[in-house]
């Protein structure tokens, strides 16, 4: 049933992949919101004012604005799962649970749960030819989409019906691949605890500006304001040449960064993430990965 594309545009139509890199934890008590809003950067209270099955990109920071992971909040009836990369879940549960006092919430890893995304231009009429749109929360990862949270024990039915729609099942290692290609950093590839939101390029998508306080929002908001970034992860167009490998250093006249990602092309070239020096990640500007020019196609969003 898997069917690997070669590139994105051959799922550019409909793919579906489990997220299984992703554990959820969910929160339950009559505070979860307001609290949930206090330590991730997006939007969480506007989320639930929404109907039906809705979803959101956040980060969750440390005081001094470093990401410890970046997650995907989904409610649906009573329930509020954020879903951040398996490898943080339990040190992020730990860190979560210090902020716990006198707030009604508790939050747990729920092991009993799958996510699906369907991304293309035709998930909606996928979704909805399996049966499936009221459970779907509207969700951009890659090319515009949608999210479905569901049991363990119905997850293979639900990929059936939704490939049986039409959507091109591919292998969650696929996903990262698909993401390079269209400008879309990784957590633990391209970004990690160590970077800033606005290094890996997530404040368009997973900050809001307008809401109340929230961890690490100190820095956030003074980059954005009054200071900048030193580095800034960018999509490069590589030209043809010798395999570019991972970690491979970024070039001008001097080392400006390194490659986070690559994706190899069958003539040769490349399509890569890097993370590079901010007076360097301009479109269209030139620098070098090993022997091969490359250039700045894109930053990363």
């Amino acid at each position: 049933m898997i069917q690997r594309p070669a590139s994105l545009e051959t799922a550019k139509a409909s793919a579906v992949a489990y997220l299984d890199d992703r554990a959820c934890i969910a929160l339950t008590g009559e505070d979860r919101v307001r609290w949930l809003n206090g330590v991730l950067t997006n939007d969480v209270a506007a989320l639930a004012n929404g109907k039906g099955p809705r979803a959101q990109y956040a980060c969750a920071l440390t005081e001094k604005g470093k990401i410890i992971a970046d997650a995907i909040v989904v409610m649906f009836d009573d329930a509020l799962h954020v879903w951040v990369p398996a490898r943080t879940a339990p040190g992020l549960l730990s860190h979560w649970e210090r902020y716990v006092i006198m707030d009604d919430v508790e939050i747990a890893l729920d092991t009993d749960r799958r996510l699906l995304m369907v991304q293309g231009g035709s998930a909606a009429k996928v979704v909805d030819g399996a049966m499936l749109a009221a459970r779907a929360a509207s969700y951009d990862d890659l090319l515009g989409g949608v999210l479905l949270d569901v049991a363990s024990g119905e997850a293979e039915e639900v990929l059936r019906r939704l490939v049986s729609a039409g959507a091109i099942a591919i292998e969650p290692g696929d996903v990262h691949t698909l993401r390079v290609e269209a400008g879309r950093a990784t957590f633990g590839f391209d970004f990690d605890e160590k970077s800033l939101v606005q290094e890996a390029g997530l404040e368009g998508r997973a900050v809001s500006f307008s809401k109340g306080c929230y961890h690490g929002q100190e820095v956030v908001c003074m980059l954005e304001n009054r200071g900048h970034v030193n580095k800034r992860l960018v999509q490069l167009q590589v030209s043809a040449g010798a395999p570019v490998q991972v970690g491979a250093e970024v070039t001008t006249d001097a080392p400006v960064g390194k490659v986070t990602s690559v994706v190899p092309r069958d003539d040769g070239s490349a399509i890569a993430l890097a993370l590079i020096k901010l007076a360097h990640a301009k479109p269209d500007a030139v620098v070098r990965v090993g022997d091969r020019e490359a250039r700045v196609q894109a930053l990363t969003t």
